[in-house]
């Protein structure tokens, strides 16, 4: 039996729920397989969803034993094999209860939300920002490192699928200086950056308190202002003035049921696929590497790093 592959046995299409979780996007069997057509698959693995293969298994014996009693129709015996290990994917089935059968990243919240607490507007020390915004907010292009990203086609949040999110793309950003040079020279945020090195982004100017910060003990994200919080992060700027209002712990970090906050795919199986290879062949790689990408689960830096070493991609503005 290959790794990462569950076998299951006379599942009823109709009334047993089995449930794919593919990052946010959940599918179910009719989603995967129409059984309509399960008399026409041969025996083999045929990919479903990036990196992950169904395969119908045809027990004739059985279909004959079962047609005797009309209990054939809404039955499927099938096995489902994951090599993707760079996308957050999950399987549940449910038989009366919620059963795990495979989980290969542990699912966390992306944003604090929780209850709203005391807010306050003080300095607070930037290294209590632990974590890049995971989006930029208003006009996302003023950010020159994303309009290097997206010209290089690393980056499409409005895509079916994009080679990197913007956390991971303003995390290895602020590791290279290159694009940290990229950053000072643009418009935006280059003026941004000035203000801060010469101490004069003053509380008499409008945009001096537009930098909200969500505090869930002791550690801050970005709610607010986050092309200035991104900023103050890569400059290591000592401290910043901001809004902070609290919430609470409880509705943040890790969550038992990924599915609690997954939503129904309305788009054809084959769309994902094809907008899934289709974001790695624009960015320059072809079918050997994008496997590759995916059977390693290369994401940020490393993903990053991998891109440049096979095609040759300069940082430049």
């Amino acid at each position: 039996m290959k790794p990462d592959v569950i076998s299951i046995k006379n599942l009823n299409y109709y009334s047993d729920d089995l449930t794919i979780l593919f990052n946010r996007k959940k599918f179910f069997l009719e989603d995967l397989v129409n059984l309509e057509k399960t008399a026409e698959f041969k025996e083999e693995f045929i990919e479903v969803l990036p990196g992950i293969y169904t395969k119908i298994i045809q027990d004739n014996k059985l279909k004959r034993w079962l047609k005797k009693f009309n209990k054939l129709d809404h039955l499927i015996s099938f096995e489902l094999w994951n090599k993707n290990m760079r996308d957050k994917i999950a399987v549940r089935y449910d038989d009366a209860y919620t059963n795990f059968l495979y989980v290969n990243h542990e699912f966390r919240r992306d944003r604090l939300v929780g209850t709203v607490g005391s807010t306050r507007a003080t300095y607070v020390d930037v290294s209590q920002i632990k974590n890049y915004p995971y989006l930029l907010t208003g006009d996302a292009r003023k950010c020159a490192v994303w309009r290097w990203f997206e010209k290089q086609n690393l980056i499409d949040t409005w895509g079916d699928y994009s080679p990197f999110t913007v956390q991971e793309m303003l995390t290895l950003s602020s590791e290279r200086q290159e694009f940290l040079e990229i950053c000072r020279r643009s418009e935006h945020c280059g003026s941004l950056l000035r203000k801060f090195e010469t101490d004069t982004y003053r509380e008499d100017v409008p945009d001096y308190d537009q930098i909200q910060l969500a505090n869930c003990n002791g550690e801050l994200v970005a709610e607010e202002g986050k092309h200035r919080t991104c900023i103050v992060k890569r400059f290591k700027i000592p401290s910043v003035y901001a809004l902070v209002y609290d919430v609470s712990e409880k509705e943040t970090g890790k969550l038992e049921d990924p599915f609690s906050f997954a939503w129904r795919a309305h788009k054809e199986t084959s769309q994902i696929i094809k907008g899934y290879y289709k974001s790695f062949q624009e960015a320059g790689l072809n079918k050997d590497q994008i496997t590759f990408v995916l059977e390693n689960g290369l994401r940020g830096s490393e993903l990053f790093e991998y891109i440049q070493h096979c095609t040759r991609k300069k940082i430049s503005s």
